[in-house]
Protein backbone atom coordinates (compact mmCIF):
# COMPACT_ATOMS: atom_id res chain seq x y z
CA UNK A 1 0.00 0.00 0.00
CA UNK A 2 0.87 3.64 -0.60
CA UNK A 3 0.38 6.62 1.12
CA UNK A 4 0.06 9.99 -0.29
CA UNK A 5 2.32 12.32 -0.20
CA UNK A 6 0.95 15.01 2.32
CA UNK A 7 0.99 11.51 4.67
CA UNK A 8 3.88 11.79 6.36
CA UNK A 9 5.59 9.27 8.36
CA UNK A 10 4.86 11.53 11.63
CA UNK A 11 1.76 11.62 11.11
CA UNK A 12 1.25 7.66 10.71
CA UNK A 13 3.69 7.51 13.79
CA UNK A 14 0.91 9.54 16.03
CA UNK A 15 -2.06 7.55 14.73
CA UNK A 16 -0.33 4.22 15.18
CA UNK A 17 0.86 5.77 18.81
CA UNK A 18 -2.48 6.71 19.39
CA UNK A 19 -3.86 3.30 18.48
CA UNK A 20 -1.34 1.76 20.34
CA UNK A 21 -2.66 3.72 23.47
CA UNK A 22 -6.23 2.82 23.11
CA UNK A 23 -5.51 -1.02 22.14
CA UNK A 24 -2.89 -1.92 24.54
CA UNK A 25 -0.62 -2.40 21.81
CA UNK A 26 3.05 -2.62 21.60
CA UNK A 27 4.37 -0.15 18.95
CA UNK A 28 8.47 0.21 17.76
CA UNK A 29 10.29 2.88 16.29
CA UNK A 30 13.95 2.77 14.51
CA UNK A 31 15.34 6.48 13.46
CA UNK A 32 18.48 5.23 10.91
CA UNK A 33 20.76 8.82 10.45
CA UNK A 34 23.10 7.91 7.67
CA UNK A 35 24.70 11.83 8.01
CA UNK A 36 28.50 11.08 8.85
CA UNK A 37 28.64 8.77 5.47
CA UNK A 38 29.63 12.06 3.37
CA UNK A 39 33.10 12.25 5.79
CA UNK A 40 33.65 8.55 5.47
CA UNK A 41 33.18 8.77 1.27
CA UNK A 42 35.42 12.04 1.23
CA UNK A 43 38.22 10.40 3.57
CA UNK A 44 38.48 7.86 1.35
CA UNK A 45 39.93 9.43 -1.68
CA UNK A 46 39.18 6.96 -4.34
CA UNK A 47 38.84 9.80 -7.23
CA UNK A 48 35.32 8.64 -7.94
CA UNK A 49 32.23 10.40 -6.59
CA UNK A 50 29.72 8.46 -4.97
CA UNK A 51 25.77 9.02 -4.51
CA UNK A 52 24.69 8.89 -0.76
CA UNK A 53 21.10 10.12 -2.50
CA UNK A 54 21.62 6.31 -4.26
CA UNK A 55 23.08 4.73 -1.24
CA UNK A 56 20.27 5.81 0.75
CA UNK A 57 17.60 4.77 -1.80
CA UNK A 58 19.35 1.18 -1.98
CA UNK A 59 19.15 0.77 1.72
CA UNK A 60 15.89 1.74 1.71
CA UNK A 61 14.45 -0.34 -0.38
CA UNK A 62 16.66 -3.30 1.34
CA UNK A 63 14.74 -2.34 4.31
CA UNK A 64 11.15 -2.30 2.49
CA UNK A 65 12.06 -6.01 1.44
CA UNK A 66 13.43 -7.09 4.58
CA UNK A 67 10.26 -6.21 7.18
CA UNK A 68 7.05 -7.16 7.63
CA UNK A 69 4.28 -5.71 5.32
CA UNK A 70 3.01 -4.06 8.55
CA UNK A 71 6.11 -2.29 9.07
CA UNK A 72 6.18 1.44 7.79
CA UNK A 73 9.74 2.56 5.87
CA UNK A 74 9.67 6.36 5.32
CA UNK A 75 11.51 7.69 2.34
CA UNK A 76 15.29 8.49 2.57
CA UNK A 77 15.62 12.33 2.55
CA UNK A 78 18.55 13.94 4.14
CA UNK A 79 20.31 10.88 4.62
CA UNK A 80 17.58 9.52 7.53
CA UNK A 81 15.47 6.33 7.20
CA UNK A 82 12.88 6.13 10.03
CA UNK A 83 11.10 2.35 10.55
CA UNK A 84 7.45 2.22 12.24
CA UNK A 85 7.51 -1.60 13.45
CA UNK A 86 3.58 -2.71 14.60
CA UNK A 87 3.05 -4.47 17.18
CA UNK A 88 6.65 -4.66 18.32
CA UNK A 89 8.23 -5.03 21.89
CA UNK A 90 11.48 -3.77 23.28
CA UNK A 91 12.70 -7.05 22.87
CA UNK A 92 11.69 -7.67 19.54
CA UNK A 93 13.14 -4.41 18.60
CA UNK A 94 16.57 -5.31 19.81
CA UNK A 95 16.62 -8.15 17.27
CA UNK A 96 15.33 -5.85 13.79
CA UNK A 97 17.46 -3.41 15.37
CA UNK A 98 20.78 -5.83 15.61
CA UNK A 99 19.58 -7.24 11.99
CA UNK A 100 19.59 -3.70 10.33
CA UNK A 101 22.99 -2.48 12.05
CA UNK A 102 24.52 -5.93 10.73
CA UNK A 103 22.96 -5.09 7.01
CA UNK A 104 24.18 -1.78 7.26
CA UNK A 105 27.42 -2.24 8.31
CA UNK A 106 28.66 -4.66 5.36
CA UNK A 107 26.40 -2.99 2.51
CA UNK A 108 27.36 0.14 2.94
CA UNK A 109 31.17 -0.82 3.80
CA UNK A 110 30.76 -2.67 0.56
CA UNK A 111 28.70 0.17 -1.45
CA UNK A 112 30.95 2.52 -0.43
CA UNK A 113 34.16 0.89 -0.80
CA UNK A 114 35.20 2.21 3.04
CA UNK A 115 38.25 0.01 4.57
CA UNK A 116 36.33 0.61 7.99
CA UNK A 117 33.58 0.22 9.12
CA UNK A 118 31.22 3.50 8.40
CA UNK A 119 29.82 5.32 11.11
CA UNK A 120 26.07 5.37 11.16
CA UNK A 121 23.43 6.64 14.07
CA UNK A 122 20.52 4.11 15.02
CA UNK A 123 18.41 5.37 17.86
CA UNK A 124 15.01 3.13 18.65
CA UNK A 125 12.57 3.64 20.98
CA UNK A 126 9.54 1.15 22.29
CA UNK A 127 5.93 2.11 23.00
CA UNK A 128 4.70 1.15 26.21
CA UNK A 129 8.39 0.52 27.40
CA UNK A 130 9.61 4.31 26.87
CA UNK A 131 6.45 6.42 25.70
CA UNK A 132 8.79 9.88 26.46
CA UNK A 133 11.21 8.57 24.28
CA UNK A 134 9.24 7.26 21.68
CA UNK A 135 7.42 10.74 21.46
CA UNK A 136 10.39 12.62 21.75
CA UNK A 137 12.48 10.25 18.99
CA UNK A 138 8.86 10.53 16.57
CA UNK A 139 9.18 14.64 17.04
CA UNK A 140 12.70 15.16 16.26
CA UNK A 141 12.38 12.83 12.93
CA UNK A 142 9.30 15.35 11.87
CA UNK A 143 12.17 17.87 11.49
CA UNK A 144 13.84 15.66 8.67
CA UNK A 145 11.30 13.43 6.88
CA UNK A 146 7.92 13.95 4.94
CA UNK A 147 6.72 11.15 2.96
CA UNK A 148 6.32 7.86 3.06
CA UNK A 149 4.99 4.25 2.05
CA UNK A 150 4.44 0.89 3.06
CA UNK A 151 5.38 -2.61 1.48
CA UNK A 152 2.98 -3.39 -1.55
Amino acid sequence: MTLTSEYSFVDRTRQELSRAERYCLFLSVILIDMNDLSRAVANRNLGEKVNLEDVCREVEKNLRGSLRASDIVSTCERHRIGLLLMETSRSGLEVVKRRIDGFLRDYLRAALRLPFDPEVSIKDASFPEEPDQFSELSENFARSQSTISTQS
